[in-house]
């Protein structure tokens, strides 16, 4: 309980080496304790494998989403800026219409 150990890499290692002692210590049942060590190391190789795996697929699925997150700003802001441009054009043409039809007005 010591090291900073952040995988349980060494408390694996020590239960490793503790099954193997037991087993050199218990010879009558050392090919049945060796086929079941041997399994369970596989499957935990495996395990960490696994967990190696799905450390780089967070990793990648986390830059995927700064990229989204950062994709969506620049069109949400490419279309505020459009929307204020088609605001502005509006806003002109109907100045430019009540100029007209105020003009239309005294003129008649």
């Amino acid at each position: 309980a010591g090291g900073y150990d952040p995988n349980g890499t060494l408390t694996l290692e020590a239960y490793r080496q503790t099954f193997e002692a037991f087993i050199n210590a218990f010879t009558t049942y050392r090919p049945l304790l060796t086929r079941v060590k041997d399994h369970y190391d596989r499957a935990l190789d495996q395990a960490l494998r696994s967990e190696h795996e799905n450390v780089h697929l967070r990793s990648e699925l986390a830059a995927m989403e700064r990229r989204r997150q950062k994709a969506v700003e620049g069109a949400r802001a490419d279309t505020n800026a459009a929307a204020a441009s088609l605001r502005g054009e509006l806003v002109d043409r109907l100045q430019e219409a009540e100029e007209r039809a105020a003009a239309a007005t005294t003129a008649a």
